[in-house]
């Protein structure tokens, strides 16, 4: 396959799994079932976010107004703001967090293994979160 092919498969991979993982949380909504519930059962009162695209921003939105506190908005490169969070690069990222939820899951191991070697936080999947929610009873 040339690399031209690779990478428009590669985008059309991460689309079609950013939009059955949306077409999920709705389920999840719909069936009064909540992030933030998760996240609190999990021990995770204090979070920063990891990507601050569209499902970042979606989950942040779901949080803001919850007992999840959410200390940092991060980016892979830092910069820009989204409501009153300035957007931060790893390097910058707060010690005091329970838990890192990373919202690009198409690249969520790659991202993790940097992750982990810059914080001691526990790093968790957007994705595991809102499927693990799917299938709760």
């Amino acid at each position: 396959m040339n690399s031209e092919l690779r990478k428009a498969k590669n985008l059309s991979d991460k689309h079609l799994m950013l939009f059955l993982l949306m077409n999920e949380w709705v389920k999840v909504k719909q069936a009064n079932k909540s992030v933030s519930g998760f996240l609190l059962n999990e021990g995770y009162r204090r979070i920063a976010i990891y990507g601050m695209s569209y499902a970042g921003q979606r989950l942040y939105d779901e949080l803001m107004d919850s007992d999840v506190e959410i200390i940092a908005c991060i980016d892979q490169k830092g910069g820009g703001t989204y409501f009153n969070h300035t957007i931060v690069a790893v390097e910058k990222l707060p010690s005091d967090i329970d838990a890192i939820i990373v919202t690009p899951i198409f690249y969520f191991e790659e991202i993790k293994k940097n992750l982990e070697k810059n914080v001691l936080a526990n790093i968790v999947s957007l994705e595991e979160i809102i499927y693990g929610l799917g299938e709760s009873g």
